[in-house]
């Protein structure tokens, strides 16, 4: 995955990671804890289909930041970058 090579190449390269759960390669959730390794400090979000015990499990063991439905997402990602604005 490109993002896995540049990350490991400087992983400064971004603030922010969003993958969905299911992937060519492997799952989101792997991405994002391979992500989570190279840089802590990179905030990570799964976009999934259903909240279930199982992904709130990575949340709370602070695998993944945050978890946020596919049909959510849009509107999610305006309230975000509206509240940078402010």
């Amino acid at each position: 995955m490109q993002i896995l090579s540049r990350l490991r190449k400087n992983p400064e390269y971004c603030d922010l990671v969003i993958s969905a759960y299911t992937l060519k390669q492997m799952n989101g959730i792997d991405f994002l804890e391979t992500v989570r390794r190279l840089n802590p400090a990179i905030s990570t979000v799964l976009c999934s289909e259903s909240l279930d015990a199982d992904l709130q499990w990575y949340v709370n063991n602070q695998i993944i930041d945050r978890i946020v439905l596919r049909d959510q997402l849009e509107s999610e990602l305006e309230q975000a970058i509206d509240a940078e604005k402010r």
